[in-house]
C-alpha cells in the first residue's frame, strides 16, 4: 500500500516527527524503529507547552495532554524519554 508509513518509510532516509496530535500505534513504533536499526535518520520535536486540551463542559474541569505524552511512548523504543 503506497499510503502505509512502512512504504513511505522503505524510501526515505529521514523521519521527522513535529509535534504529534496522535498517539504512535505499536504498529508504528515498530516499522519506525525497524526503519532506524536499517540507518534511517529519526528527528523528534515535542513541546511540552504544546498539546490538547480537553474541556468537560458538564464538570468545568480541562485536562492538558502535552505532545510529550505522545513522542515519550515512541522515544522509549530507543531507550529515551521527554519529561
Amino acid at each position: 500500500d503506497a499510503t502505509s508509513l512502512e512504504y513511505k518509510l522503505k524510501y526515505a532516509s529521514a523521519l521527522t516527527v513535529i509535534s504529534p496530535s496522535t498517539a504512535f500505534s505499536a504498529d508504528e513504533i515498530r516499522i519506525i524503529k525497524a526503519f532506524v536499526q536499517r540507518g534511517g535518520r529519526l528527528l523528534v520535536f515535542t513541546d511540552a507547552t504544546h498539546g490538547l486540551v480537553y474541556t468537560d463542559f458538564f464538570s468545568g474541569s480541562t485536562i492538558s495532554y502535552p505532545d510529550t505524552n505522545l513522542v515519550n511512548p515512541l522515544l522509549t523504543a530507543f531507550d529515551i524519554s521527554v519529561n
